[in-house]
């Protein structure tokens, strides 16, 4: 089998002579790629005669996939796979497996970063701090009571709302199918949620149903004075509605770590100009402890799926 890594995956020396030995032992020719590919072009010429490939953020469309003809298993080093094409890997049998849970403290640690970076007007104050000025607009707001709405209530949701709990705030979670009964928050219908949460942090998957999931429509029923937090996927919220909302005062700011694309962002995106919004370049899965537990499960991955065992897969 040839096993390429089309795409950096943040491996350590240490890894990458791990998934060496491992690949190599049992015969596999294993390439590994310190780039991203600049086109479609030259991904496909990357993938052109792989069995197995790793990729994380890099879209693979149809117009990739069907050129890759030896193509038997894709793992996505990372828990989203919106950005593969699952029905045509359906289709041809391809298996894709994805890297869910590695990032779930990581992720949940910076929705709460970000909240109490809005909450106490970090970046103003540090920005005041450099330019020589001085405490004007300092006052923030306390986390301690405050009403948090949970949209999405898996590893990260969970993990996200234990550590508010922590800061004693009052945990609310909307309601889902997959939700379990013995859930020990307040689960609330998605409009009383909207209308009561003082802040509303994402946690659900990308998914058709899920595309724009926050619109004008949603905006509309948050509370003026609170505060959304994105760390889930980009194309969950209308990035126009949101800079919309938060340019007419009708939500007191915003926190977002993914958009509809990846970083670097155009000049005109609704987002840059908007007021009271924090803005971060896909980071929340990023520490060092993430990348390195992603590594080990993208390994597990492939050498389960090349024992006839799966692992992780979701297509």
């Amino acid at each position: 089998m040839k096993i390429v890594i089309a795409e950096p995956i943040g491996l350590s020396e240490k890894m990458l002579n791990e998934y060496k030995r491992v690949f190599s032992e049992n015969g596999n020719e294993f390439v590994h790629f310190t780039s991203v590919p600049e086109s479609v072009e030259e991904c496909i010429k990357r993938c052109s005669d792989a069995d197995i490939i790793v990729i994380s953020t890099y879209k693979l469309p149809v117009e990739i996939l069907s050129k890759l003809e030896n193509l038997k298993m894709i793992s996505v080093a990372f828990t989203g796979y919106d950005h593969v094409d699952t029905k045509y890997c359906q289709l041809k049998g391809i298996s894709v497996s994805n890297a869910a849970g590695y990032s779930t403290e990581s992720v949940a640690e910076q929705s709460v970063l970000m909240i109490l970076s809005l909450l106490r007007n970090a970046r103003e104050m540090e920005n005041n701090c450099r330019d020589l000025k001085g405490r004007n607009g300092f006052l923030g707001r306390e986390l301690n009571g405050l009403k948090v709405g949970i949209i999405g209530f898996g590893l990260i949701g969970q993990r996200t709302a234990a550590l508010l709990e922590a800061f004693s705030c009052e945990i609310l979670v909307a309601e889902r199918s997959s939700i379990l009964p013995s859930c020990k928050y307040k689960i609330l219908s998605m409009n009383a949620l909207l209308a009561e949460a003082d802040v509303l942090s994402l946690h659900i998957p990308m998914s058709s149903e899920n595309e724009n999931f926050i619109d004008a429509e949603v905006l509309s029923k948050m509370k003026n004075t609170s505060f959304l937090i994105n760390t889930a996927r980009g194309g969950v919220v209308d990035s126009k509605a949101l800079a919309d909302a938060l340019n007419s005062d009708k939500l007191a700011g915003a926190a977002i770590d993914i958009f509809e694309m990846e970083p670097p962002l155009p000049a005109e995106h609704p987002l840059l100009s908007a007021k009271n919004s924090m803005l971060m370049p896909h980071t929340a899965y990023a520490t060092a402890e993430a990348i390195e537990k992603r590594a080990v499960l993208v390994l597990k991955n492939i050498v389960s799926w090349l024992d006839g065992k799966g692992g992780n897969v979701i297509a």
